[in-house]
């Protein structure tokens, strides 16, 4: 399973305080931590049928070259987004020490993501260029499919 929230959050619409946030997180985690407490209990799941999950950070913010910020309520900031990943990512390695970071993974999407907010040209918050999402889909892939 590969989970992430955060840009909606943030967004317009959305507006959520660190605090929201923190609190969504925690709660999604919690799930998480049942179905796997769950799965290790059960004896009819093996251990290499057992569910594995990616939090695949938020991407960093391109720059807007439209009226996204300016003529928004929008609050996708990356300092807001740090925010938020900071959280996440300390939840994270919280559950990486009770599962393991073979069931449990991170991608630093964010600051992957953060040294090409300048050069993106997408729209609305969105990375259009190919190589970006490739690298980070190869980066997943090697995640989930370690060479031995």
């Amino acid at each position: 399973v590969v989970a992430n929230f955060g840009q909606h959050c943030a967004a317009g619409a959305e507006h959520w305080t660190l605090g929201e946030y923190s609190r969504y997180v925690e709660a999604y985690w919690g799930a998480v931590a049942a179905r796997l407490r769950s799965q290790d209990q059960d004896p009819a799941v093996s251990p290499d049928r057992r569910t594995r999950f990616v939090w695949e950070a938020t991407h960093a913010m391109v720059v807007a070259r439209d009226d996204l910020i300016g003529g928004s309520l929008d609050w996708r900031t990356n300092p807001r987004l740090t925010l938020f990943e900071q959280h996440a990512r300390r939840v994270v390695e919280k559950m990486q020490a009770e599962f393991g970071t073979d069931r449990v993974m991170y991608l630093d999407a964010f600051n992957l993501t953060r040294p090409m907010v300048e050069a993106a040209r997408g729209d609305c918050g969105h990375f259009k260029a190919d190589n970006i999402q490739m690298a980070l889909s190869q980066l997943l892939l090697n995640l989930l499919c370690p060479s031995t």
